[in-house]
Parts: C-alpha cells; sequence; structure tokens
C-alpha cells in the first residue's frame, strides 16, 4: 500500500521503497494516490541523482494530472515543482523554468499563499540558474512576502494568544 511504502521510504531501504511504490502505481486506481506515490518516486530517483528515471515518472504523473483533473490541485502542483526541479538537476533548466511558470499560475488559482510563495521560490531559483537576475530577484521578494504574510497569521502571537 502507498503508506507502507512511504515507511519503507522514511525507515528502510529505498530501494524497497521504490518496489512498493512501483507496486502501488501497478495495482491501485486511487488518481490522487497513484500522483503522490509518482511524486515519492520522482523525489527518490531525483535525491540519488538519477533524473533521467525522475523525469520520465514525473512525466508519467503529469499524465495523471491532466487526466484525472488533478491540475491545480496541492499534489499536482506539488509534482510540477519536483519534476521541474528533476529537469534543472538534470541540466534542461527552459524547460525547468516553464514548469514553474506553470506551477505559480496553478498556485494563484488554487488561492494557497503558501503554494504560491513555493511555486515563486523555485521559480526565482530556476530563473537565477538561467542568469536572469531581473526575474528571479522579484520573485524571491514575492515567495518571501507570501511567507511572511502566512508567518505572521499562523503564529500565536499575533492572534493574542502569545505574549
Amino acid at each position: 500500500s502507498y503508506l507502507h511504502a512511504l515507511a519503507l521510504e522514511g525507515t528502510g531501504p529505498v530501494d524497497r521503497a521504490v518496489l512498493a511504490l512501483e507496486d502501488v502505481l501497478a495495482h491501485d486506481d486511487d488518481p490522487t494516490r497513484l500522483l503522490r506515490a509518482c511524486m515519492v518516486l520522482c523525489r527518490i530517483h531525483r535525491d540519488a541523482g538519477d533524473y533521467a528515471r525522475a523525469v520520465e515518472i514525473g512525466d508519467r504523473a503529469a499524465t495523471l494530472v491532466d487526466q484525472g483533473a488533478l491540475r491545480g490541485t496541492p499534489e499536482g502542483l506539488q509534482l510540477v515543482l519536483t519534476v521541474a526541479s528533476a529537469y534543472h538537476e538534470r541540466g534542461d533548466v527552459d524547460h525547468a523554468a516553464r514548469l514553474c511558470l506553470r506551477a505559480v499560475d496553478d498556485a494563484d488559482e488554487l488561492g494557497s499563499p503558501r503554494a504560491l510563495a513555493s511555486a515563486y521560490w523555485n521559480s526565482s531559483i530556476i530563473e537565477m540558474e538561467r542568469g536572469h537576475v531581473e526575474e528571479a530577484l522579484p520573485m524571491a521578494r514575492k515567495a518571501i512576502a507570501l511567507l511572511e504574510k502566512a508567518v505572521t497569521f499562523w503564529h500565536p502571537s499575533q492572534r493574542g494568544h502569545g505574549h
């Protein structure tokens, strides 16, 4: 099961987690669980330096997003950013930048300040890698402003429960 695979990723050998996640992909039919399994697999392969495999899994999951109307969901957004990171690490910085722009649009539609901050932050990193400092800096500032607003909103001392 998906939860078993996650437990293996966190505590056991990664190879066992990969096999368990591949079993989820072969036997599960819940679109959200399939997407999450793809995302974890993509991240595992990216972190292991197997960028080609990470991109392959990410692109396969992107099909799930489009078919299952999961674009613009938190899971779909997280997938796009994970795949963008894999493309970036593989050296395809231009495609990674386009994926990040898509993530900004999706996060804006989602209406989640945290998701939007994450999308802007990732976009700013990619733009810096491309040498586009003029584009990267405003994105980083937007990400920081969104995160500051989120922290202020959720911090107990700002809601009258603290000092």
